[in-house]
């Protein structure tokens, strides 16, 4: 007569493999997780931008009246930027940057724990500057405020940093996850008006 059961040496070596391939599994879902959301930031900041891009240089809802349409960082402490962004019409009295006279249309909010480290800005002709790092920080930080903003018919992005008369060729922003082991996500809009995710 044969036993067609399993024996306990035999439940006990197949539960061990399940422990162990469970356990990497999980370990590596939060990491992977952490990415996902801070490549979907990415996505999201530079499709805010693109609508702000549509929007300014179409016209939509202006009428015949040519507007500025933008998106607004606004500094927080250190190189660091707040974690919500305004999408604005310019009233034309700040010339392309964000002000109190201007309207709010929509706020955008970052809802994970990513946030926007840095802003570089470079001058045309010098994007070098901010598509390389050096010791672990960028080399030409924006030192307050920045807008983006589009005018009809351009698709040209006019980029300023507050209190600045630069006209600035290209913006990197930098996103960072908390856990500071992780990538950066960069998402960069030239003056052209091309953005990109590097």
């Amino acid at each position: 007569m044969t036993n067609r059961g399993f024996t306990i040496m035999e439940f006990i070596v197949v539960l061990t493999i399940f422990v162990i391939m469970a356990g990497v599994t999980l370990f590596n879902f939060k990491s992977f997780q952490s990415d996902i959301a801070l490549s979907n930031l990415a996505y999201d900041i530079a499709l805010t931008l693109r609508r702000a891009q549509v929007v300014g240089s179409s016209g939509v809802g202006q009428g015949n009246k040519t507007s500025v349409r933008g998106i607004h960082f606004e500094k927080d402490s250190g190189t660091a930027f707040r974690s919500e962004l305004i999408f604005f019409k310019d009233t034309g009295s700040s010339e392309f940057d964000f002000d109190s006279d201007d309207k709010e249309l929509e706020i955008f909010t970052i809802n994970t724990n990513d946030t926007i480290r840095s802003i570089c800005l470079a001058a045309s002709g010098d994007e070098s500057s901010c598509l390389t790092e050096t010791g672990g920080e960028l080399t030409n930080f924006a030192g307050e405020d920045v807008s983006i903003s589009f005018e009809r018919p351009d698709p040209n992005a006019y980029i300023k940093e507050a209190g600045v008369s630069v006209k600035w060729g290209l913006a990197r922003i930098t996103i960072q996850s908390p856990d500071p082991s992780r990538q950066l996500q960069f998402v960069d809009i030239y003056s052209s008006g091309l953005i990109s995710i590097p």
